[in-house]
């Protein structure tokens, strides 16, 4: 067992232990609202982000006790990294704040070719941390140190750093994990040293996580074996490889592949931060390398269906059915989630979910049974949310008119449309669709059979909003999904 069992009790006047300790940068991250390049924006949403502090935040949600170690500046970027960790159960006592140093910013840049980011980082107070951290007795207190390779290229001092609890060892007790995070920005000014360096601390490390494709730039590996044998026996390695899955070697080289589910993709970044939480929680809880693999697939997909570094995880209940799943029912899942309207609340605005408003689940067997363990639609008071619905039939759920967008658009708004009227609505009482589309060209088709669809159903008063976004699409058939949010009543 690499992470053996929590003690029970811990002696008398000792501090408890910490699951897991994880190590590295967050900056404050700012967002366009909506699927606009940043350079059309006029207002963005300040969240934060981190590689390690992703993580830790998804093991809190996952369960698990959590902290984040790592430096923010004595600023009002910093004060709000703190206060959302800490927001989200994260342990930062230990997080230390320089006064002259910045917090690192960066910005996210959404566009039809995905999600860019641009990073402003370069003396900010993380680039500060120094072989002095390991002896905080946090670390000592830990079952495992998660840290990443983008910390070993923040500067000499944080290579230090790293290096110092993964090769040497100054903290012997908990087990390491290491993801290699390879961020060929980040090593531009010394980029013959990125691929010695994080070979070196992967060899050192109890466990490993690297994507295939990121293994192969660094090292010329092709494969997920490849890279098992470069890596050699001591490490517990789990190679990620994008849509197609995941392969876990054990220490005795035995080999776990699962593949990877079907899912919605809005935004990749944080991704591989939630598939390392995911594992990480499993092996927590002494559980198999193929829970391992499972669970961080089912963590990532959460994140791939927002643009949110740090998404709402799926409750235990709901992953637990997932993780009982025999092989050929897991390989046909597919995990479709329908992104929240909108992506960042600002902190302290009231909720919905703080009110005593009525809420119900809407059914009907008239559109398609959703695969993922998410309704059709939900009613609370008067606002109505129909799920993404495809070009699917309603009864058995098969993907209709393959190639054919305008046929697929028909199918798509029926289903909806089935769901508004099971919920009480009628199209003309949505105040916004939003379409996804894999593929530009298909706009123009897309919506002359939008536009005949509207007129049909909206004779008179406005028309409802839209928002068209171009993304992958969770399965190879559809070219188009389309969801909708209604207000009912006068």
């Amino acid at each position: 067992m690499l992470i053996p069992p929590a003690s029970p009790h811990a002696p008398s006047g000792s501090a408890s232990k910490t699951d897991v300790v994880c190590i590295g940068e967050t900056m404050a991250v700012l967002s366009p609202p909506d699927a606009r390049p940043l350079a059309h924006q006029r207002v963005l949403a300040l969240a934060v982000g981190g590689a390690e502090s992703n993580v830790a935040c998804a093991l809190v949600a996952l369960g698990h006790s959590a902290a984040w170690l790592g430096r923010v500046g004595d600023d009002p970027l910093g004060r709000r990294v703190l206060e959302d960790l800490t927001a989200r159960g994260v342990d930062v006592s230990a997080v230390e704040t320089d006064p002259v140093r910045p917090t690192g910013v960066y910005f996210k840049d959404t566009g039809p070719e995905g999600t860019g980011t641009y990073y402003y980082r370069r003396d900010s107070a993380a680039t500060a941390m120094d072989p002095d951290l390991a002896g905080l007795p946090l670390l000592h207190r830990a079952r495992v140190l998660h840290l990443s390779g983008i910390t070993a290229a923040l500067s000499d001092s944080c290579a230090e750093l790293v290096t110092g609890i993964i090769s040497r060892r100054a903290v012997p007790a908990p087990v390491i994990s290491f993801d290699v995070n390879y961020r060929p920005a980040l090593w531009r000014h010394r980029p013959a040293e990125a691929a010695p360096l994080l070979l070196e601390l992967a060899r050192g490390a109890d466990l490993v996580f690297v994507g295939r494709d990121e293994a192969e730039t660094l090292w010329d590996t092709r494969t997920a074996q490849e890279v098992r044998d470069l890596l050699g026996p001591r490490p517990v390695l789990v190679v990620k490889d994008a849509g197609h899955g995941a392969t876990a070697y054990n220490a005795d080289g035995a080999e776990t592949f699962v593949p990877t589910p079907a899912a919605r993709v809005v935004e990749p970044v944080g991704a591989g931060d939630a598939f390392a939480a995911g594992y990480l929680a499993a092996l927590l809880e002494g559980g198999t390398p193929a829970n391992g693999l499972r669970l961080g697939h089912l963590v990532a997909a959460a994140t791939l269906s927002t643009r949110e570094d740090v998404p709402a995880v799926p409750t235990r209940d709901t992953l637990d059915r997932h993780l009982a799943l025999d092989n050929a029912a897991w390989s046909a899942l597919r995990l479709t989630c329908t992104p929240p309207p909108f992506p960042h609340s600002p902190q302290g605005a009231p909720t919905m979910s703080q009110t005593a408003i009525p809420t119900r689940e809407i059914r009907t067997d008239q559109a398609p049974a959703p695969a993922w363990v998410f309704s059709q639609g939900v009613r609370k008071g008067p606002i109505l949310q129909v799920s993404g619905q495809g070009p699917q039939d309603p009864a058995t759920g098969a993907y209709l008119h393959e190639g054919d967008v305008r046929a697929q658009t028909r199918r798509t708004l029926e289903n909806v449309r089935a769901i508004l009227e099971a919920g009480g609505a009628q199209v003309s009482d949505v105040v916004m669709f939003r379409v996804y589309l894999t593929q530009r060209a298909d706009f123009a088709a897309m919506n002359e059979v939008y536009a005949e669809f509207i007129e049909e159903h909206v004779k008179d008063g406005p028309k409802p909003c839209r928002t068209t976004v171009f993304v992958e699409l969770p399965h190879e058939v559809m070219l188009v999904e389309i969801d909708a949010q209604a207000v009912v009543g006068p």
